[in-house]
């Protein structure tokens, strides 16, 4: 997915991007492969709230079939809770 990549200004190695985990973060930092130096993203607040919104969309379809299963009384498609 080229899309979300990019090249790092200094050694211009390509194919750098930033994992999920550290997109989370306000301020993500990644080390580029090939000089070494940190890489850090300062995305505007509209981007950073997109991609809130972003994970929370994804969160709300994963619940689907949970939800499904409550309303259809199919207890037996839902998670046991201990």
């Amino acid at each position: 997915m080229r899309l979300f990549t990019f090249a790092c200004p200094m050694c211009v190695a390509d194919r750098q991007r930033f994992s999920i985990l550290s997109a989370l973060a306000r301020r993500p930092k990644k080390l580029c492969r090939g000089c070494g130096i940190v890489l850090r993203s300062r995305p505007s607040m509209g981007v950073y709230l997109l991609f809130l919104l972003y994970t929370q969309f994804i969160g709300l379809i994963a619940d689907f079939p949970l939800i499904w299963a409550y309303m259809e009384q199919q207890w037996m498609a839902m998670p046991r809770s201990v």
